[in-house]
């Protein structure tokens, strides 16, 4: 099964998805368990199947359901990890969520973005051409914020998206609908993060060499994730 894109904000799941592993006896009633051990250094987890082999299954591993929001598998990756330790839930809930943002933020910042084949101007474009047109938009500085709308406030006009369409190598000539003064600011609003395609693609493996390069400055933050990527890389990699 190829990847498949992460959703969007209002789309984020809450329930249990469809052939999740039953809960292990430290998960929380009605959350999701995790069948992987915690057990083994970094090296050792680092040899079994990557992340591109685990998203080619039915089900989707653990770390694709973080990206799409599923607080249920949140719960049970930090169960895991945690041992029921009050502390220990709030420093793991945290280093997970932190881990998440970074890699959707550089999704975004990589233009890895699904659009709406229905949208007026969106729709008149193949996904790689809107994606290149995000990217112009944001080297003029009207960037997406991954929630549907513009960065500060900063919205385009149409000027400033006809340069974009120009700079990606298309001919604004040739586009039949501009989106009006009016619509420009949610020109973004049914657009969604394809978190996890990018992710495959950037760090097909889930090494920690692979995901301190993805996230540059913002793996400074994560020691504690780093220091445990033994114990946490084959729960991400688990198959729900």
């Amino acid at each position: 099964m190829p990847p498949q894109p992460s959703r969007g904000p209002a789309e984020r799941r809450t329930s249990v998805p469809s052939g999740a592993v039953p809960a292990s006896a430290g998960s929380r009633p009605g959350e999701a368990g995790l069948a992987v051990g915690t057990n083994g250094s970094t090296a050792a987890a680092e040899e079994s199947d990557g992340l591109a082999a685990a998203a080619r299954g039915e089900r989707q591993p653990a770390i694709a359901h973080l990206l799409a929001g599923d607080r249920v598998v949140l719960g049970a990756v930090v169960d895991e990890l945690s041992s029921d330790n009050p502390d220990e839930i709030r420093r793991w809930r945290r280093a997970l969520t932190d881990l998440v943002d970074g890699i959707v933020a550089r999704a975004i910042e990589a233009s890895s973005l699904d659009f709406p084949t229905d949208h007026p101007f969106w729709g008149a474009f193949t996904r790689e051409q809107c994606r290149e047109i995000t990217t112009a938009l944001a080297s003029l500085g009207f960037r997406y914020d991954g929630l549907g709308e513009f960065v500060d406030d900063r919205v385009p006009a149409q000027r400033d998206l006809s340069l974009a369409t120009g700079y990606a190598g298309l001919d604004p000539m040739r586009v039949r609908h501009w989106p009006s003064e009016t619509d420009m600011p949610e020109l973004f609003r049914d657009v969604n993060v394809a978190a996890f395609e990018y992710l495959v693609d950037a760090a097909e493996g889930l090494t920690l060499g692979e995901l301190l390069s993805l996230l540059g400055r913002r793996a400074d933050a994560l020691i504690d994730l780093w220091n445990a990527w033994g114990r946490v890389r084959p729960l991400l990699l688990e198959p729900l």
